[in-house]
């Protein structure tokens, strides 16, 4: 197995390739970026194959990924293949390395200087380019100020070739630090479409307020509420009687007190109609007594005693009595 120092490169015989690695380091992320006359292309983990398929992600995760590459499905505008590792915290652990693979096995492995790299928060493991043929190199090169630096470095503009706004946030530096530019970058035209905005809902009709109901009217219906009988007058005085006493005059009925009017609640509580005003029948008046007529009592007759006859005189028969034998 060969071991690549920084900087040494070699020429690759066959089309098919691998280029892997294994880094150790907090938030880090793999990228693959074409370089040419043709707008800058990216391979990710948000995007995992280019324009022709030529280099495509196959496995990948926190520092550690692997790219498959058919040279010969590159483009001819294409001139070199840049592969990189970028996070958020500067610094990478111990034993990182890249390894180049050809179709026998593994044809040799840079590892990283990490002594050298304490600062650094993006770096350039290796690169694919073209002369006289494609040839692989070591390169090892970092940067302190992140990915965008990088991008800017190859000369690029942040603002159109860098990746999805969505992978550039999760490799932001951590802390308080404005958001990078990248983050706000609209993605590749050949990202996949946008969701369609959603469709705003209709603004809700409030319903119409329900009118207040007409106040009921104090006085009743006559049609549905008898009238109040009128307040009685004074009684008349009774003609005096033709007795030889005259009764006393009866004392007249108090009048009836008015029913208070129902007191009308305030709106918008419906009044109930008053009740019918109840008035007491006024008392007849007390006739007087005519004393009875004493009837005095008939005389009874005198009974009239029949004298006693004289002794040896007989008495004389009464008129139309029997004699006695």
């Amino acid at each position: 197995m060969r071991t690549f120092a920084m900087g040494e490169r070699t020429g690759l015989a066959d089309s098919a390739i691998g280029v892997e690695f294994d880094v150790s380091g907090d938030g880090l992320a793999a990228y693959c970026f074409s370089l040419g006359s043709t707008d800058l292309d990216v391979v990710c983990t948000a995007r995992p194959a280019s324009l022709t398929s030529a280099v495509a992600l196959v496995a990948g995760g926190t520092g550690t990924a692997e790219f498959h590459v058919d040279l010969a499905a590159v483009d001819e505008a294409v001139e070199r293949l840049v592969f990189v590792i970028a996070g958020r915290d500067p610094g990478f652990g111990a034993g990182s390395f890249v390894r180049l693979v050809g179709p026998d096995g593994e044809i040799g492995r840079f590892v990283l200087p990490v002594e050298d790299l304490t600062r650094e928060r993006a770096l350039i493991l290796a690169e694919v380019y073209r002369r006289d043929g494609w040839r692989f190199g070591a390169v090892g090169q970092g940067y302190e100020e992140g990915l965008e630096q990088l991008v800017r470095d190859l000369g690029a503009d942040p603002d159109e070739a860098l990746i999805a706004a969505a992978v550039m946030v999760a490799h932001e530096p951590a802390g308080d630090s404005e958001p990078s530019d990248a983050a706000t970058v609209p993605a590749p035209r050949t990202e996949a479409a946008p969701e369609p905005p959603r469709t705003p809902e209709p603004a809700r009709t409030p319903a119409p307020e329900a009118s207040p109901e007409p106040e009921p009217s104090t006085q009743p219906e006559a049609s549905t509420a008898p009238k109040p009988s009128p307040e009685p007058g004074p009684s008349p005085e009774p003609e005096p009687t033709p007795e030889p006493e005259a009764s006393p005059e009866p004392e007249p009925s108090p009048e009836p007190q008015p029913t208070p009017a129902t007191d009308l609640a305030p709106a918008p509580e419906a009044v109930q109609p008053p009740a019918a005003v109840t008035t007491r029948a006024e008392p007849e008046p007390e006739t007087a007594v005519e004393p009875e007529a004493v009837v005095a009592p008939e005389p009874e007759p005198e009974a009239v005693v029949a004298p006693e006859p004289e002794p040896g005189v007989k008495p004389e028969p009464e008129p139309g009595a029997e004699p006695d034998p």
